[in-house]
């Protein structure tokens, strides 16, 4: 069912990937999680709590919990997204960098 779906959406021109939890991870999302991982547990190791670990400007650091939790956060949803066809408009992506905000 999944590559008849496949085909019919390529035919139709609007194929697009989407990553799913019945996909394997890929080897950037593997390092990403792993990174994550170490670095949680030696911020516990060191007895730091309060804290989350994050990709910031394309490197990886860790940020005060509060800085999920404070203020807006605004995603411009007319931009990035195809509210009809609910999926990302890949084609806005392209020079930006890979965490958009």
């Amino acid at each position: 069912m999944f590559s008849v779906d496949l085909q019919s959406r390529s035919e139709a021109g609007s194929l697009y990937w989407l990553p799913c939890s019945i996909c394997a991870p890929d080897s950037l999302g593997l390092m990403v999680a792993i990174n994550f991982a170490n670095m949680a547990v030696n911020l516990t190791k060191k007895g730091v709590s309060g804290r989350m670990v994050a990709l910031s400007g394309g490197k990886y650091t860790d940020i005060p919990i509060s800085t999920v939790t404070s203020g807006q956060k605004r995603v411009d949803v007319r931009e990035l997204y195809d509210v009809d066809e609910y999926r990302p408009k890949a084609e806005t992506i392209v020079g930006k960098p890979m965490f958009l905000y």
